[in-house]
């Protein structure tokens, strides 16, 4: 089968909207299936990194803490702040007062013993003591290696996370693409059942691109979802996940099968012409290949041409004995068309449905195909 040459943009297209067109996509070469997976795990952790940081709109968070906090500066391993700073809410306690040359672990433990605070963070000149989750934490400024006032810091602070945010990007990206391919398999094998309830008889890789493609499409939605439309309910979000996953591989299996029957078709109708690419005559002398009509062999009116067009078949005789199996010569006419265009897939194909057997059984009766149709 001629494998498609579709550019990255044209996947994504058909991958999110034209399921009906999922046919197109599975004779595309396993390189570019693995490209477009990279690729689309690189831009979609690109744009849900940026969503992130958009939603958490930095600078409006910044403008609030320069509102609630007095006006610091940070040099020389030391803080100093324009006043002290307390504040007293529910369950946690903040002090931050630069006169104090430096908070001791004693201090803390003070605090606990004597309040019910869960949260407590003190600030002084030279170090930042926090306990958080029964755990104790201690900074000191002079480990920052950093100066500047209040607005300075805050600016260089959205600055690295947002650099730090584009970093993340690129590392976690490979990661998805992993994801990507093993989600995959798991719609696969839905995929694989909805062709046996449809009789669509598609191959493991065919169903396994359709989980790829189908894939794409219900990362998109989560990112819409979780990112755009968080307002939704995560009950209501993943019911619209398994209606769009099952609508988009019950359609794109459906109309893969005819969309590969309609390629297997065109290949054959161009090596069915009076000429090959060498200017020889090819196919059973210009007939179509695959014509039900008695076929002429030049120069022997009462024989036909059998086994890849060389071997003459008596007139009269209407059936073959293949593994137990009575078959119509029409019906093996029909199969050594299709070994003559190159078509031994569709050969074996038509060989199961005759003797009702596996495709190694058939792939078996076509290396010896001269005893059986001679």
């Amino acid at each position: 089968m001629k494998r498609e040459k579709l550019n990255f943009f044209k996947q994504l297209w058909i991958a999110l909207f034209r399921p009906d067109q999922y046919g197109s996509l599975i004779t595309i070469g396993n390189g570019r299936m693995i490209g477009f997976v990279v690729l689309f795990s690189l831009l979609y952790s690109i744009v849900w990194m940026g969503s992130l940081m958009m939603s958490l709109d930095l600078d409006a968070v910044a403008q609030i803490l320069k509102e609630e906090l007095p006006d610091f500066y940070l040099e020389d391993g030391e803080l100093h702040l324009e006043e002290p700073y307390q504040v007293a809410a529910q369950n946690s306690f903040i002090c931050a007062d630069s006169e104090i040359e430096k908070f001791e672990l004693s201090d803390l433990e003070y605090i606990m013993d004597t309040t019910n605070y869960e949260g407590i963070l003190l600030i002084s000149r030279k170090n930042l003591l926090l306990y958080e989750d029964h755990k104790y934490r201690e900074l000191n400024f002079s480990d920052l290696h950093v100066k500047g006032t209040r607005d300075e810091l805050f600016e260089k602070s959205i600055s690295f996370i947002r650099k730090a945010s584009m970093m993340l990007s690129v590392i976690i990206f490979p990661f998805l693409a992993i994801i990507h391919f093993i989600a995959a398999l798991f719609l696969a094998l839905f995929a694989g059942i909805f062709s046996a309830i449809f009789q669509r008889s598609l191959s493991g890789g065919q169903v396994y691109r359709i989980g790829i493609y189908t894939y794409t499409m219900l990362m998109l939605a989560g990112l819409i979802f979780g990112v755009y439309l968080s307002v939704v309910p995560t009950v209501f979000a993943q019911f619209i996940y398994f209606i769009l996953g099952a609508v988009y591989l019950v359609v794109g299996v459906i109309y893969t099968n005819n969309r590969a029957d309609a390629k297997r078709q065109e290949m054959a109708q161009r090596t069915a012409g009076l000429y090959n690419g060498y200017g020889e005559p090819m196919g059973y002398y210009g007939q179509d290949a695959f014509s039900t009509e008695p076929i002429g062999f030049q120069g022997q009116e009462n024989q036909v041409t059998g086994t890849y067009g060389n071997w003459p078949l008596e007139q009269g005789e209407d059936t073959v004995m293949i593994n137990g199996t009575v078959c119509q010569k029409s019906d093996l006419d029909l199969v050594d068309k299709y070994l003559l265009v190159g078509l031994k897939e569709s050969a074996m194909d038509t060989l199961c449905q005759l003797l009702n057997c596996t495709k190694e059984a058939a792939e078996e009766v076509i290396m010896n195909w001269q005893q059986y149709y001679k």
